[in-house]
């Protein structure tokens, strides 16, 4: 059953929005005379008299105000969120806002002063006059809009059409009952400014997702009124923003409770404050440069800071008797070195690291010092990690491309290149069973490129040797073919720190791997998060019996769907607001339909689930996460379910991680189950605790297996499209001499304990020596890039087909290189060797050279093109069939693939989609000339003839 926190939802209050002014596309500079003149004409006091609402012109509405809310500050619990804003747009940016703006676009807008152009200014602007403009909006081209939100995260985009680019004001007033302190916390994603009592407290620029306590101020409320101003741009821009949408919120809460998150929230004191587009501190400084450090909800407190050197001894200290909430000084004659800022109040102490000294020549000598361990690939392997991430810091900082977490990554980059090249010099062990966070690679199977990961271990694993539990999260996608290095994953810092302080208290390690950019369900994906695991376990001792899964977005369904199809590997799931799984938008055909979410829950049924669901989510919404759950709950499926109130897709109103850890702690895999039932629409995923299905009766419709150990110990096992499964008896509840009962659809039958029984419902019939679709090669394209894959380049036919061929080949190694960010292995066919053969799935593009092996393979496959036409298998295809592309079990190693790409003419080469790793859900795909899909499907089971899709 769903155990499920109640939803309480409240009514939707919010007015209907109204469409975007007329006139937005005009030109700007024209509006802004014209705006100036009729206010210079009409005067605030006409201004005043109008009110241009949804529903028309109201006369007479000087005495409305902005929304306002209530605040004590000698008696406030918990969090007190605004909801209820008045706002006023929408503000064109133009192109000088966004060319003065330069790298960081999402501040673009933020310093004009739109409000000046309509006779006030912005920090001069009172409730009374923002509402006067408000209702005089209709002069300006502008639109006023009282905005009730049931969300505390505020999108004005679903207020305001605001196009791709576009600046709204909100307004909001406090009342308070005196004059005190509070903590004021603010979130954002794309730009933002705000004021309190017409003083300027936060510019920033683009956020990765917004965090209630992404921004925290310790502010004075003044008793009476008081008047917060937010100004918010949007920018359509997703190489920063990740598509996601302009939104901030804001809300108050008392000081103390203000410490408490921003503790678990992980905020550094030097780097994490903004002052203009970019952090007010810095972590890396040279002589001159200010350390500043800024913990504003201390202010007033007696506090001791200090500056120590990386032995821990004290360079300077200086008392404090009441801290401002900010603290800098200036540095000189410091060596070249990581130092420890660290500040102590009476109650708990900061501390926070960074670099003073000149970085190119430091990354120089990191440099000069590695060279010495690259002749061992493993550990270059690990030295290239942090070397080229120093490089793309270094990068990002000469092009003036800072961000809010540069200042701590190049830190961490720093102690870490430090502490391994000091280990490895003293011929010390350097990597395992290294506590902490680290960033590592491995050379993969497929391609023998480098392919990376984070893993975090915490502190038992220097003084225990026991195994340790790991949590693996599976990324979702950030932006299409980044490295991972470059990603949002390795270089949100914040966020990084709080899974490693998470970590280390319930004693787990946490494996972040890149999954090849892949969270889509695609197998390669998979393959990369399978190797990271391996790769992790050559370092760390880790327990088979607690691997957990977790992730967000489309790591939520990627982790839901990796459990799917390995459920003998994972011993619980933790998510966050999954999308569904292979169930929105991807084309139709029989691999999807036999790989859907819903066909395949019976593998989750021994899996512990905890599934979170922000309130005011859209994408998935709570509506459709519930439905979906119900599934599960008709199946039999425990999930524990929460709905999360005020919380969003990209806004955590209750932070995911802490729930995360808290669910997963203590669980373990489910061993020798009484019980296991299984289904899988392909025997590549065919195992599950003591059960294993190796052969489908119907292709690409899923089979079902249920079975279970009865009081007798004899085995009833009920299956649907099965011909034939195993009993794995060393997993068994229970031991058996020398016979094993199966009662196999009603049959009862003994079979000799062989460690492995094999089961087989097909007619006795004679085995034929032709291949059959098996765990190991089954199809579809997209499987023969999940191990050794070997890019093969025909060179026969005439010079134009060798060089369209050639053409296309380029393409291919292009795509590979975009996206994964390395070579793939490519040969000529005349270069292609018997142990290529043995050990590799073969992609081969064009004909083949007589005489070769790739020529060999290509003669024994069932593809034949013609002048007329072509043929595949048991279909033949008429002239306009130009180009096919199939996957076949090697002629010369059933054991292994080959993809053969072929067109009849030189210019059909062109229309060949080169991503095939991601989009190769099919067998065969035949295209007409000019591109045009002419069939796709399947081979069946003996691989002799074909299956249209559905």
């Amino acid at each position: 059953m769903i155990s499920c926190v109640q939803r309480m939802r409240t009514p939707d209050k919010r007015e209907a929005a109204v469409s975007a002014a007329d006139g937005a596309e005009d030109d700007y500079s024209c509006m802004n005379l014209n705006r100036r003149q009729m206010l210079g004409t009409m005067g605030v006091m006409a201004a005043s008299s109008i009110c241009a609402g949804s529903c028309g012109l109201v006369i007479g509405c000087g005495n409305r105000r902005t929304p306002r809310i209530s605040v004590d500050p000698r008696n406030i619990m918990g969090e007190t969120m605004i909801r209820d804003w008045q706002m006023i747009g929408v503000f064109p940016v133009g192109p000088h806002e966004l060319e003065s703006a330069g790298y960081q676009q999402g501040a673009a807008g933020l310093n004009r002063d739109y409000l000046a152009e309509l006779g006030t200014k912005e920090f001069e602007t009172d409730p009374d006059t923002f509402v006067r403009i408000g209702h005089s909006s209709w002069l300006y081209g502008t639109r006023s809009v009282e905005v009730h939100s049931r969300s505390e995260l505020i999108e004005p985009t679903e207020h305001f059409n605001i196009g791709p680019y576009g600046i709204v004001y909100a307004a909001v007033e406090i009342d308070s009952p005196g004059d005190g302190e509070v903590t004021l916390f603010l979130s954002n994603t794309h730009g933002m400014k705000v004021w309190l009592n017409h003083n300027l407290i936060l510019t920033t620029g683009f956020s990765w997702g917004a965090q209630k306590y992404q921004h925290v101020f310790r502010v004075r409320l003044r008793r009476g009124s008081n008047f917060l101003l937010v100004k918010k741009n949007k920018i359509d821009n997703t190489e920063y923003a990740y598509g996601f949408p302009a939104a901030f919120s804001a809300g108050f809460s008392s000081l103390d409770y203000g410490k408490q998150m921003v503790r678990l929230l992980c905020r550094e004191m030097i780097a994490n404050t903004h002052s203009g587009f970019w952090p007010d501190g810095s972590n890396v400084l040279s002589e001159g440069d200010e350390l500043r450090v800024t913990l504003s909800l201390f202010a007033s407190e007696t506090a001791h800071v200090g500056i120590l050197n990386s032995h821990d001894k004290r360079v300077y200290e200086e008392a404090v008797p009441a801290f401002s909430g900010a603290w800098r000084k200036r540095l000189n004659g410091l060596a070249d070195g990581l130092y420890n800022c660290r500040v102590k109040f009476a109650s708990e102490m900061w501390e926070d690291t960074f670099y003073f000294g000149d970085l190119d020549r430091l990354f120089t000598r990191f440099q000069e010092r590695s060279r010495h361990f690259f002749s061992r690939d493993e550990v270059a392997i690990q030295l290239n990690a942090l070397l080229i991430r120093f490089k793309i810091l270094l990068d990002a900082q000469k092009q003036n491309e800072p961000t809010i977490f540069q200042g701590p990554n190049i830190v961490y980059v720093i102690n870490e290149l430090e502490k391994t090249l000091s280990d490895l010099e003293k011929s010390n062990e350097a990597f395992k069973a290294r506590s902490g966070t680290h960033i590592r690679g491995f050379r993969s199977k497929i391609d023998e490129q480098v392919q990376y990961y984070i893993i975090h271990a915490p502190p038992q694993v220097l003084h225990n040797s026991s195994p340790l539990p790991v949590l693996i999260f599976v990324p979702f996608t950030t932006v299409e073919k980044r490295s991972f290095l470059t990603s949002m994953h390795v270089a949100h810092h914040q966020i990084l720190s709080m899974v490693g302080k998470l970590a280390d208290q319930a004693g787990c390690l946490v494996l972040w791997p890149g999954a090849r950019g892949m969270t889509h369900g695609e197998p390669i994906g998979m393959v990369d998060i399978h190797e990271a695991l391996e790769a992790v376990k050559k370092d760390y001792h880790v327990d088979e019996d607690k691997i957990y899964l977790s992730g967000f977005c489309e790591g939520g369904k990627g982790a839901l769907l990796l459990a799917q199809r390995y459920p003998s590997f994972v011993a619980g799931v933790a998510v966050w607001g999954p999308t569904q799984i292979l169930d929105r938008g991807e084309r139709r055909s029989l691999w999807i339909d036999a790989n859907r979410e819903e066909k395949l829950l019976e593998n989750l049924l021994n899996i512990p689930i905890y599934v979170m669901q922000g309130e005011d989510d859209i994408s998935p919404n709570p509506d459709e996460t519930e439905a979906f759950l119900r599934r599960y709950t008709n199946k039999g499926i425990g999930v524990d379910y929460e709905l999360i109130p005020g919380a969003g897709h990209i806004y955590f109103a209750t932070h995911p991680m802490p729930k995360i850890f808290s669910f997963v702690r203590g669980k373990g895999r489910k061993r020798r189950a009484e019980e296991v039932r299984f289904a899988t629409g392909q025997v590549k995923y065919n195992e599950s605790d003591w059960i294993r299905i190796t052969e489908l009766h119907e292709l690409s419709q899923v089979g079902t297996v249920k079975a279970t150990v009865l009081p007798t110990s004899v085995i009833s096992v009920d299956s649907t499209n099965v011909d034939s499964y195993e009993i794995l008896t060393e997993k068994l509840p229970f031991r058996t001499a020398t016979t094993v009962s199966i009662i196999s659809n009603g049959t009862l039958k003994e079979w000799t304990y062989k460690g492995v029984v094999s089961v087989s419902l097909r007619p006795d019939i004679e085995e034929d020596k032709k291949p059959r679709k098996n765990h190991s090669i089954e199809g579809p394209v997209g499987h023969a890039f999940c191990d050794r894959l070997v890019l093969v380049q025909g060179t026969a036919g005439s010079e134009e087909e060798r060089t369209a061929v050639a053409k296309l080949v380029d393409r291919l190694r292009h795509e590979w290189l975009e996206r994964f960010q390395g070579n793939c292995l490519f040969k000529k066919d005349d270069e292609v060797t018997a142990e290529d053969v043995a050990t590799s799935n073969l992609l081969v593009v064009g004909a083949a050279t007589i005489g070769t092996i790739a020529f060999a393979i290509q003669e024994r496959c069932p593809l034949l093109i013609a002048h007329d036409g072509l043929r595949i298998a048991d279909r033949s295809y008429p002239k306009e069939a130009a180009g096919a592309q199939i996957v076949y079990p090697n002629p010369l190693n059933s054991n292994r693939y080959v993809v053969l790409v072929r067109a009849r003419n030189s210019a059909d080469y062109d229309f060949l989609n080169t991503d095939l790793q991601v989009n190769g859900w099919y067998d065969y795909l035949v295209w007409r000339e000019g591109g045009e899909l002419l069939d796709v499907g399947y081979f069946n089971s003996e691989w002799s003839r074909l299956i249209a899709t559905s």
